[in-house]
């Protein structure tokens, strides 16, 4: 993941055409593209502009651990840490 603290309407956690994905900005985005694989720069735009969103690391997980567990745990943590209140957003 990165060190660098993303700004809260940059990053987000999102399901890329199936993938686990988080994009940072619409100019940075990583994924993993097949279960054995780690994080990789992709194409952000891309991730930005069609990925579907997913509201909490909580979630992130639900959808992904059991395929692309320890990469997806350690995101959603990093996540959730960083935007405590993002489950206010699965509410609407």
């Amino acid at each position: 993941m990165t060190e660098k603290r993303v700004s809260f309407k940059d990053a987000f956690l999102c399901s890329w055409d199936g993938p686990p994905a988080v994009s940072y900005s619409p100019s940075q985005a990583v994924a993993i593209l097949a279960p054995d694989e780690f994080w990789a720069p992709v194409d952000a735009l891309d991730v930005h502009h069609t990925a579907k969103v997913i509201a909490t690391g909580r979630q992130f997980k639900k959808e992904f651990a059991a395929v692309y567990r320890p990469p997806v745990d350690s995101a959603a943590d990093w996540y959730d840490e960083m935007y405590p209140h993002q489950d206010l957003l699965s509410r609407y």
